[in-house]
């Protein structure tokens, strides 16, 4: 979409996904050794996150969500 015709007011919410894979790997630096990447490839391929990185994890989504 051309810039000059894009109108914030058409849209309920926008989406960063690079903003998010930035917050998602600080929430799960400290506790699993993964690369999250902008497909979130890394993060689907796990069989399980682990339970610990819930609260970190619904904190980065929260963050994106109240942007």
């Amino acid at each position: 979409m051309p810039l000059e015709t894009f109108n914030i007011e058409d849209y309920e919410c926008l989406f960063f996904p690079n903003l998010l894979v930035k917050d998602m790997q600080k929430a799960l630096d400290p506790i699993i050794n993964v690369r999250v990447d902008e497909e979130y490839t890394s993060i689907l391929a796990l069989k399980e996150l682990p339970a610990v990185a819930e609260p970190s994890t619904r904190e980065a989504l929260k963050k994106m969500r109240d942007l």
